[in-house]
């Protein structure tokens, strides 16, 4: 009795370890989709060899595909396409036939997932007013606007000047919203006059709480007082004498 016991459990145990476990994955290509085209990738994996596997796939996406028999690791990929942001649902079967102990057994697998598509924000420069002497103070104003989507907690700073209160911080920031943001900027005497470069830094997130970061430069006008140099000129006669008239030639 003792060695029908022992046998019947390793016929259990043969039974359980034949067993095949097969399993399903999703990602997308890229990891964080955003508005428009993007691919979803299914990934099927098999300790053992199954046949007839047909993979239907439900939900924002309707396919459905044939991957025949085989072991191991396959994947099928799918071009899919969103219109707005949202977390979209996705239905995957899987069907397949197995053998265990030579007996063939129809087998399936499922699951749900859920693809998040954001509305990537995206900053742009669309206007500077203002300038700086050197060794003196000026005020500019720097006009933005998020052609992207929607975004919260945005952290912005200015650098490539001295400033006074050199950062932001908004809220939020809608999307197609301009923002003017004003600094007091200070100029070394030793800068020289003409364009010289500064960037503004911003980070961000969006309704889901990914995390965005832009670097926007942009240029500041430094000038100066004018002045008149003459690098070539003559005069007729060539030697002047006080109290005399001449005549100066420029050029």
């Amino acid at each position: 009795m003792r060695f029908k016991a022992i046998l019947g459990i390793l016929l259990l145990l043969l039974i359980v370890q034949t067993a095949n476990a097969v399993e399903l994955s999703v990602k997308t290509i890229p990891e964080k989709p955003t508005i428009g085209k993007f691919v979803v990738d299914v990934e099927v994996s098999t300790q053992t060899p199954i046949h007839n596997a047909n993979l239907i796939i439900s939900g924002f996406l309707s396919k459905s595909v044939s991957l025949g028999d085989f072991t191991g690791k396959t994947s099928v990929e799918f071009e899919a396409y969103a219109d707005k942001p949202g977390i979209y649902e996705l239905e995957v079967r899987l069907s397949y036939v197995e053998f265990v102990n030579d007996t063939p057994r129809n087998g399936y697998v499922r699951g749900t997932y859920a693809i998040v598509v954001v509305d990537k924000p995206q900053f742009e420069i669309l206007s500077i007013e203002g300038s700086v002497k050197p060794g003196e103070t000026g005020n500019v104003t720097i006009k933005v606007v998020n052609r992207g989507g929607n975004t919260k907690d945005v952290r912005l700073s200015f650098s490539g000047f001295l400033a006074k209160d050199t950062d932001r911080f908004f809220k939020s920031w809608r999307s197609n919203e301009v923002k003017s943001l004003k600094f007091v900027i200070y100029a070394n005497k030793s800068l020289e006059v003409g364009e010289h470069e500064a960037k503004l830094d911003i980070e961000c997130k969006d309704e889901f709480g990914n995390i965005y970061s832009f670097e926007l430069p942009l240029s500041v006008s430094v000038i100066g007082k004018p002045k008149l140099a003459i690098s070539e000129f003559t005069t007729i006669p060539a030697k002047i004498r006080p109290d005399t008239n001449f005549t100066l030639r420029i050029g």
